[in-house]
């Protein structure tokens, strides 16, 4: 299963035959279908005359189709963001009176930023960076 053919049969489920938005004619795009098709052992489309159509397999696929795709999307931001420097690590002294404070504001940034990372380190007062 490549990721090409994910996106093909997310383009054609939403726009029909034409899938105008990827730049292929119909016999490349029928086949990167077909190719999906055999990877997951199901038939996604129902095809006439008049078009195509999802069978069940192809509705229950794609929510999940789009779910790939962005964590795909998630993945190559993830890792820009690393190599620009953007996840290093930052190390943070804090006296201890804080702490309960600190718990109740992590728990509201993760539902805010899930992707943020915060890990706690208890430290002696001489190993603290303040």
């Amino acid at each position: 299963m490549e990721l090409r053919h994910v996106r093909s049969f997310i383009a054609v489920a939403e726009e029909g035959r034409a899938a105008r938005g990827l730049g292929l004619s119909q016999p490349p795009l029928s086949k990167q279908i077909q190719a999906l098709e055999a990877a997951l052992g199901v038939v996604l489309f129902e095809r006439d005359k008049r078009g195509v159509r999802l069978t069940k397999g192809g509705e229950a696929a794609l929510p999940e189709a789009y779910r790939l795709i962005e964590q795909c999307d998630r993945l190559q931001q993830a890792a820009r963001r690393a190599e620009a420097g953007e996840n290093r690590p930052s190390h943070r002294g804090l006296p201890s009176a804080f702490y309960e404070i600190l718990l109740r504001l992590l728990d509201r940034s993760r539902m805010r930023c899930p992707d943020i990372r915060i890990s706690l380190k208890e430290f002696d007062t001489a190993g603290a960076v303040l």
